[in-house]
């Protein structure tokens, strides 16, 4: 649990990287110079997917682990505005998308502090991003895709059976 002053923090970091993804100017608002946003972009990204070697001890991709253990939803929900901004795909070198969303995978999906909900939110991101007949930008191996496709299946059956159960006079 995070103290009212890290939630405050950890959401206007989210605020400021969604603005900052999409050109915009936080707080005051406005845009950047498309030079100016390209570069705050890319180092950004760079800040996010930067390794950490392991002779410290610590976790690989800390900066990446952080905002996704403080709020993994709001976090996706930030990269797929991202995602669909045009100025922030021709910015992001294709290589650099590639390689996140394989970064994404491996932080989240071999790491046991992530919870199905929060790996659920990952398979979602990616299935829609997969979706999109223009994304070049994601390559994912077929028995990769294979298991998001059956956790997405599975967390809509588990949803489906559990509305099954519910009373709804009950809920009425």
């Amino acid at each position: 649990s995070y103290s009212k002053q890290m939630i405050t923090i950890g959401n206007q970091a989210l605020v400021f990287l969604q603005s900052t993804f999409v050109g915009d100017i936080y707080p005051f608002g406005g845009r950047l110079t498309s030079d100016i946003a390209n570069c705050a972009r890319n180092e950004l990204f760079d800040f996010i997917t930067f390794l950490h070697p392991r002779r410290s001890g610590g976790s690989l991709y800390t900066n990446l682990r952080t905002l996704l253990h403080f709020n993994t939803r709001d976090f996706f929900n930030l990269l797929t505005m991202a995602f669909n901004d045009d100025e922030f795909l021709n910015a992001i070198d294709i290589q650099k998308r590639r390689s996140f969303f394989d970064i994404l995978l491996r932080v989240m999906v071999d790491d046991i502090s992530f919870s199905s909900n929060q790996i659920g939110i990952l398979f979602t991101f990616l299935a829609r991003q997969l979706s999109k007949s223009d994304q070049e930008h994601i390559f994912m191996q077929g028995i990769l895709f294979e298991q998001v496709m059956i956790n997405i299946r599975e967390d809509f059956l588990r949803l489906f059976y559990n509305l099954s159960l519910c009373d709804f006079d009950a809920c009425s």
